[in-house]
């Protein structure tokens, strides 16, 4: 009896490590993300189901529940219902909705760590030709590769080996991160290994009054970001980017400047600016203020901006509070990861990304309880 558990067991977590595969390494081989993402989320919540045969969770973690708030207040909004809205509050139900059934999803990252990486390599078998890693293709975005999708998840994979000090495996990941091709990826995890050199992310600072004071730091310093975008917007920078790097602001930000600048003009020649201030315009539809400039749908690439025109001043401040919540110092490193993403990117509404950021978050608590998730 016990052998065949162990054989219906290993076939349910083969099931899982096939579907989560495809979740992350579909959009790298150009699949449409309706066509195959979708669909291979909703199996996965419907497998996890039927072997739990029902919801075990009794509480969520704080990314989870930053999400929840979106989706519930977005809902709720029934005068700005649009395409972009239902179709972001879709996104994030399929990327969380799986973890609600998580309590028997035991995973090997280290076979899924393999297989991303050998998908990777053959998805960009054509490119490695022209793989140019100087300083100037940095600089241009333009080193002869660019991982749509998979480029984001790899950081995450290096973060959960250095948590457990394996240095051959946060090499491997670093490595495929830096050919990658996505900028704020590579920074983001450069940031990440010198805080952890550094013993930033320690026992000690797990102290509730630490992680308070922690997260205080942490929103006001998106709260910055948000302030520094504003100006960006407007070009207070740009003689100085242009002295400094001999590009303009729009070319080194490739095209995000006119972005945000168009949006801020259209929401300050709105006369309801007090309630967009507090409530926002409704998730997705700074999609829609960009489609109408250029004429086909474009994302604003910046999540901070996009989080603060959307949802409003008040849920913008929620959503960093719950998104900080539970962290640990072992979680801390994935939180701030992919908060440094939502700078200059659409993060927040990659179901690869939230997929991932939630499942290794739930990986961490399964080693803290003593199951092995990697070996």
């Amino acid at each position: 009896m016990r052998s065949n558990n162990h054989i219906i067991t290993c076939s349910y977590n083969s099931i899982y490590l096939l579907l989560i595969s495809i979740i992350m390494t579909s959009i790298d081989f150009g699949i449409s993300t309706k066509m195959i993402l979708y669909p291979v989320c909703a199996i996965l919540s419907i497998i996890l189901f039927i072997q739990n045969n029902k919801i075990k969770r009794k509480s969520f973690l704080g990314v989870e529940l930053a999400y929840l708030m979106l989706i519930v207040t977005s809902l709720l909004r029934f005068t700005q219902y649009t395409y972009d809205l239902l179709s972001q509050v879709i996104m994030f139900i399929l990327a969380i909705f799986p973890f609600i059934f998580i309590s028997k999803m035991y995973i090997n990252i280290k076979w899924l760590n393999y297989i991303v990486i050998i998908c990777f390599l053959i998805s960009n078998l054509n490119r490695f030709n022209g793989l140019s890693l100087t300083p100037k293709s940095f600089l241009n975005s333009d080193i002869g590769i660019e991982s749509p999708m998979l480029a984001y998840i790899f950081p995450l994979f290096m973060i959960f080996w250095m948590n457990r000090n394996n240095k051959r495996m946060i090499l491997v990941n670093l490595f495929i991160i830096i050919i990658a091709g996505k900028r704020i990826a590579l920074l983001s995890s450069i940031i990440i290994l010198l805080m952890n050199v550094f013993n930033v992310f320690t026992r000690n600072n797990s102290k509730d009054e630490i992680k308070l004071l922690f997260s205080i730091v942490i929103i006001l310093i998106n709260i910055s970001y948000l302030i520094f975008s504003y100006f960006f917007a407007l070009g207070y920078f740009d003689d100085f980017i242009y002295e400094q790097i001999g590009v303009s602001s729009n070319f080194l930000t490739q095209g995000r400047q006119s972005r945000y600048e168009y949006i801020l003009n259209t929401l300050m020649n709105r006369n309801n600016l007090g309630m967009i201030f507090l409530f926002g315009i409704g998730l997705g539809n700074t999609n829609g203020i960009l489609e109408v400039e250029m004429g086909h749908s474009l994302r604003i690439h910046n999540d901070i901006s996009k989080l603060f025109y959307e949802s409003g001043f008040l849920f913008f401040i929620l959503f960093f509070i719950l998104f900080y919540k539970k962290a640990t110092y072992i979680t801390l490193p994935y939180l701030l990861y992919v908060n440094m993403l939502y700078l200059t990117d659409n993060a927040l509404i990659y179901v690869p990304v939230i997929f991932s950021l939630i499942l290794f978050l739930h990986s961490e608590e399964l080693s803290k309880e003593g199951i092995k998730v990697y070996t």
